[in-house]
């Protein structure tokens, strides 16, 4: 079925001139001239078969039509508003734009958000989630926070994390069976990572434990739930695991470790444009990276 819709900068017109009350006023608020408008608000009633407003020399009057349309479109046109500053975001210049995976966002970020707000009340923060990751980035983001080896062609990066690699488990599994426990129970992976369950068990030398088999997740996340259920053993980076071993909902399931090859960068454009509000944001984020990383 067809809607029938008038034009949207018809009723944008149409909704100003009806609270101003003035053509030349609703021009000034649309940026737009007062033959613009004019010319809205004649087509808009030439669709619709009404007259909504009655022109006075000096003045305007709604009629009845208008003023019942006027309490119609005014709070669905603000509603599309919010809904699209909700969202989108507004484009306000003290806003920031992050573009991060959910599992740091949420196992990294997230912890350490709370004092930046309290200390910046007037910055607003979007994080956005992607699905898959993207070679260049996105329109509208002011950062985004990358897993890799840092080389990304025409950007900027800074280094977040310097994880090492190793296995952790639910602390109800016995450490000293957690070798024959880890060759017994389900090796949970991590798509998406280059270093992996083969990487640590061949730098710690347990070459007999078999890696290709086990449960593939798509994200840290979920990984590091089903080894806290006691459903298997899941591999950790130091920066995504730290929280949960904290809290004890996991262990280590050995001491040894191993290095990864890729690390969390800040990612931005290799000449962003000057602005205070991103300085701000990459300086309290570099600066959590460095007390992470020395232990404070």
């Amino acid at each position: 079925m067809t809607r029938r819709l008038p034009p949207l900068n018809w009723l944008r017109s149409f909704e100003a001139a009806a609270r101003h009350l003035s053509f030349t006023a609703t021009g000034e608020e649309l940026h737009l001239t007062q033959a613009a408008v004019s010319q809205h608000i004649k087509s808009l009633e030439q669709y619709l078969g009404q007259p909504l407003f009655i022109r006075m020399p000096r003045s305007l009057r709604l009629t009845d039509q208008g003023r019942a349309y006027q309490r119609r479109i005014e709070p669905l046109l603000g509603r599309i508003a919010d809904d699209t500053e909700e969202l989108f975001g507004s484009r306000d210049v003290n806003q920031i734009t992050v573009r991060a995976n959910a599992a740091f966002s949420v196992l990294w970020l997230a912890p350490r958000l709370d004092s930046f707000v309290k200390a910046h009340a007037g910055l607003q923060i979007r994080i956005v989630n992607p699905i898959w990751s993207l070679q260049e980035m996105e329109e509208g983001a002011d950062f985004e926070i990358r897993y890799g080896d840092g080389q990304w062609p025409g950007l900027q990066a800074h280094r977040l994390t310097w994880d090492r690699l190793f296995p952790v488990c639910a602390p109800t599994i016995k450490r000293d069976d957690t070798r024959s426990a880890l060759t017994g129970n389900p090796l949970i992976h991590v798509m998406g990572y280059r270093d992996g369950w083969s990487d640590w068990v061949r730098s710690v030398e347990l070459t007999d434990i078999d890696t290709r088999s086990g449960i593939q997740c798509d994200n840290s996340i979920m990984a590091f739930e089903l080894a806290a259920t006691g459903t298997g053993f899941a591999i950790a980076r130091t920066s995504l695991v730290d929280g949960m071993l904290k809290s004890g909902r996991l262990v280590r399931a050995f001491d040894q470790d191993a290095p990864t090859t890729e690390s969390f960068y800040l990612v931005e454009q290799s000449n962003p444009a000057a602005s205070r509000t991103r300085t701000t944001f990459r300086d309290w984020l570099l600066g959590e990276a460095q007390h992470f990383r020395s232990g404070v």
